[in-house]
């Protein structure tokens, strides 16, 4: 049977893990060099200014994880390599538990947190039913594809204190300046509070700026965004909220709306949208669903979102909390929902 691994920013309930013997290896939120193991005290934390870094797993951390492993055929799922450098220390212990007799395939989940979780999740699924490794892998080549992640962040503030919003920022770019280019500018014409941005009544003046950093390498970019605390701040004030959606690798959606409530309707607006292109594009009309819900310290928006999830076919929901390592950069208050079509019966689970 092929064991499936995941990093520990999965963000799957431990009773999940356990269940389908999902391999982890930590990646770990520190403060003052000392792990933080909760949300709760990582929320605790923020508040209080604290200096807190992330630490991501050595080749060493995944290699040992493989070698102790009963299996022989393994595959280690990651968070998106543009995020972290976990998938990098697996691929050095990939090669060197394959030099001592392992079958390791190292898979970049191109998701964060519940995102990769439901991949992971899946994946395992299949894992314990047997199937080969070759039609597992062709299984988690898909999955990547089609599995969708929205994020609903009250503030960014703490991204950019985490210091991994710039990889977050260049992939929102990128998709910014796609859809200028696929677009001209000067057929856009802002709507509600985007108005009060509008640079010339054509186009909202943080389009602009945002396309912009795209041009911008890595290093210059995070300087760029050291300036703008002030400015996340200011947003939080106006009760600014901030919304992406990621597929693939790439944002592929993303905004801001005003109030949490309004986050709701847009996620589920997203959502909807989303399953009208899969059903155009698989020629169904109600295709079933398996879906991740996660929170920050929002019980009750959680709960909200649930309530409005009962007309699109969710076969199978996991509910969760989203855990240190992407809470420290959404900060309490985030709802995140990860879903694909439905790839297994759900009678197996």
């Amino acid at each position: 049977m092929v064991k499936i691994f995941a990093d520990s920013t999965l963000d799957l309930p431990q009773e999940t893990i356990k269940k389908f013997n999902i391999g982890i290896v930590p990646v770990k939120v520190l403060s003052g060099g000392k792990e933080v193991e909760s949300s709760s005290d990582l929320f605790k934390r923020l508040k209080r200014g604290e200096e807190l870094t992330t630490a991501q797993p050595s080749p060493k951390q995944f290699l040992d994880a493989f070698m102790e492993a009963e299996d022989t055929e393994l595959v280690a799922l990651t968070l998106s390599k543009n995020i972290s450098g976990a998938y990098q220390s697996a691929l050095v212990a990939q090669r060197i538990a394959n030099g001592k007799g392992k079958d390791v395939t190292v898979i970049d989940s191109k998701s964060v947190s519940v995102g990769l979780g439901l991949i992971a999740l899946n994946a395992a699924i299949k894992a314990k039913e047997g199937i080969p490794k070759a039609d597992l892998l062709r299984l988690i080549t898909e999955l990547t594809g089609e599995t969708r992640l929205i994020v609903f962040a009250e503030t960014f503030k703490y991204g950019l204190k985490s210091g991994r919003i710039a990889p977050l920022a260049r992939m929102l770019a990128e998709h910014e300046k796609e859809k200028m280019a696929d677009s001209p500018l000067e057929k856009e014409k802002p709507k509600g509070w985007r108005a009060f941005l509008a640079k010339g009544g054509d186009i909202s003046f943080e389009r602009r700026a945002l396309a912009k950093l795209a041009d911008l390498n890595l290093e210059d970019l995070e300087k760029k965004l050291k300036k703008v605390e002030k400015i996340a701040s200011m947003l939080e004030l106006l009760r600014i909220r901030v919304l992406a959606q990621i597929k693939g690798g790439h944002v592929t959606g993303g905004g801001a709306t005003i109030g949490s409530r309004k986050g709701i309707k847009k996620i589920v607006k997203y959502l909807n949208k989303d399953l009208d292109e899969l059903r155009s594009m698989k020629k169904e009309e109600n295709i079933p669903l398996s879906m991740v819900v996660a929170h920050s310290s929002a019980q009750d928006r959680l709960e909200e979102l649930k309530g409005k999830l009962s007309g699109c076919n969710c076969q199978k929901l996991i509910e969760t909390q989203v855990g240190p390592v992407l809470g420290m950069f959404t900060g309490p208050g985030a709802i995140l929902l990860a879903y694909c079509p439905m790839i297994e019966n759900p009678e197996g689970d």
